[in-house]
């Protein structure tokens, strides 16, 4: 009966007598589990957002440092219209692109080959989709 009480002791012996969890190795959680492992903002937080998903981190940890000087929700109100000009940006440059680029090589590459428009972006446009794969599986049956 008594080495049921001492090994009832030794596993509360196990549990880390401070509270300071900054130290821990994150590296073997998934940065999804930031609020679940770590709802407290500070250091454990910090270290969590730099070193989950096998040390890669999240995109952005200093938004998760930043605990001293500005709460979680004005770090993010301040980022996010930010972010949102940023992917705006992102897609009229890509719009632009393809409207200067690639809609006048498929109209030209319609015309020699003697098809209607619609009929041009219906099949070369899915064709170009799946180029690249289409390759890949040609490199893959190629080598082996």
């Amino acid at each position: 009966l008594r080495w049921l009480n001492d090994a009832a002791n030794e596993d509360d012996d196990q549990v880390p007598a401070n509270d300071d969890s900054s130290n821990m190795d994150y590296s073997s959680y998934s940065c999804n589990n930031l609020f679940e492992i770590t709802p407290d903002r500070g250091e454990a937080q910090c270290a969590f957002a730099k070193a989950c998903n096998s040390g890669a981190g999240v995109w952005a940890p200093w938004v998760f440092c930043s605990y001293a000087r500005y709460s979680l929700k004005f770090t993010c109100g301040v980022l996010s219209p930010l972010i949102v000009l940023w992917l705006v940006i992102l897609f009229r440059l890509l719009g632009s692109t393809a409207e200067d680029y690639f809609s006048p090589a498929l109209e030209m590459l319609a015309y020699k080959l003697g098809l209607p428009p619609r009929f041009a972006g219906v099949t070369l446009l899915a064709l170009g989709n799946g180029a690249a794969d289409v390759s890949a599986t040609v490199s893959a049956i190629t080598n082996d």
